[in-house]
Parts: C-alpha cells; structure tokens; sequence
C-alpha cells in the first residue's frame, strides 16, 4: 500500500524529468547531432515508460483491494490456527479454502491485471535503459572535456 500510495509522485516527478531534459537538450547548442539524438531517445522513451508506469498505476490501485482481502483473510485464519481453533489439520485446512472460496475470482483477476501490465511496461522499462546507456556513452566526451 505504501509503494503505491508513493507511486504517483514518483511518477510524476519522472515526467517532469522528461520535460526538463527535452528543454535543456533544446537550450544546449554545443551538442553534436548524434548527443542530440541520443538524449532525444532518452526523453521519448523516457515519456513512454511514464505512460507505462502510470498504467501499473492504475492498475495497482484497482487491484490491490483483493491483496487486502487475501492478507485479512490470512490473518484471520492464522490467528484461529494459532489459538487452536481448528481440531485437526485437515479442518484447518478446509476452514482456510471456505474462507477464501468466494473471494479467488477477484484475486485471480487482480493477479491477471498486475501481470499484463507489467509484461507491457518491462519493454518499455528496458528500452529507456537502452536509450540511457547510449546518452550516457554519447555524452562522455563532454563530461572528460571539464
């Protein structure tokens, strides 16, 4: 819950990164076309990834209800087991399958949403890193030149 409570201004902060450096890249005049190039391809992956982190935003927030549940749930069912509710280890076990019987669907949806939007942001994720590593080799020249 805290990670995600964190994420939009993380997110944020990310895109207003993107803004900042597509700026400074349009003020500085003594960048060479392929320097140019490259932090151009760091802002636009870099605004992709936004649009992808944003989407496991809004995912994390419509699923993460039924993490909830399933926490509460075995916590519940802990307490009870701790406290020697159950007589045997088979009604343990059959109390813990009634309890979350009606609740499977939505967690097996949330698990579903969180995997699709993660398999569609990790290529997004792993062409910023690209995009970042050649800036970083493009720009080399002038960090040495200080």
């Amino acid at each position: 819950a805290h990670a995600l409570a964190a994420l939009p201004l993380r997110i944020r902060t990310y895109d207003k990164a993107a803004r900042e450096l597509a700026a400074a890249s349009a003020a500085a005049t003594s960048l060479a076309a392929a320097q140019r190039a490259a932090v151009t391809a760091v802002v636009t992956e870099g605004r992709s990834e936004y649009a992808a982190a944003d989407a496991f935003r809004v995912a994390g927030a419509s699923a993460w209800p039924a993490y909830e549940s399933l926490n509460a749930d075995q916590s519940l069912w802990l307490d009870r087991a701790l406290a020697g509710w159950y007589r045997s280890a088979d009604e343990a076990a059959g109390a813990y399958t009634v309890l979350r019987t009606d609740k499977n669907a939505a967690l097996e949806r949330a698990r579903t949403l969180l995997q699709r939007v993660d398999a569609a942001r990790r290529p997004v994720s792993e062409r910023e890193r690209t995009a970042l590593a050649q800036a970083d080799a493009a720009l080399a020249p002038l960090r040495s030149a200080r």
